[in-house]
């Protein structure tokens, strides 16, 4: 007869882990572009190139990237994305899943949980994921900011911000990603 929690389609915790870090691999090719322009379009103005004016708009900033570094481009950082995104998709889809069991009252069926319990649930799992992997968020910006001639690799990024600013360097802006 087998198990009836998967007759009913619940998945055990690992497999839900499992398929967050599937859509971690499968979010990262469409995250890689988005965030390599809004990271660009967040830079300060002095840390533009000396005569470039800054962006006027996200299309701007695509048609910009494009010219000048060709259409590759896009994907630069994208291995630091997925290297986020991965694993910090399964801890979301983890933590969330773990939370709610949590959260739900004996004998009460997780469909019939209230709206303001998952999303509790859902906000205790996106603390989860930033809490855990901002680091690599840092990583991945600075990566796709990288201007021409800098050593844009994970290492040589990682190197770079704890010269820098030490361990703290990578946590630069927080505290209001958590409140977020």
């Amino acid at each position: 007869a087998g198990d009836p929690a998967l007759s009913r389609g619940d998945l055990p915790l690992a497999q839900k882990v499992l398929c967050g870090a599937a859509a971690g691999v499968a979010v990262s090719w469409v995250l890689t572009p988005i965030e390599l322009i809004k990271c660009r379009m967040q830079q300060p103005p002095d840390a533009m190139p000396a005569g470039t004016p800054a962006f006027r708009g996200p299309v701007d900033c695509l048609l910009r990237s494009v010219r000048g570094e060709g259409w590759r481009v896009l994907y630069k950082g994208h291995v630091a994305t997925m290297t986020r995104e991965v694993p910090g998709t399964a801890c979301w889809f983890g933590a969330y899943e773990a939370f709610l069991d949590a959260m739900t009252p004996r004998g009460q069926a997780r469909e019939d949980v209230a709206p303001a319990t998952k999303i509790a649930a859902g906000a205790l799992g996106g603390m989860a994921y930033w809490g855990i992997f901002y680091p690599g968020d840092t990583v991945k910006a600075t990566v796709q900011t990288a201007g021409k001639g800098v050593d844009s690799s994970l290492l040589g990024t990682v190197r770079r911000i704890h010269a820098a600013h030490g361990v703290g360097g990578f946590y630069r802006g927080f505290g209001i990603t958590m409140l977020r």
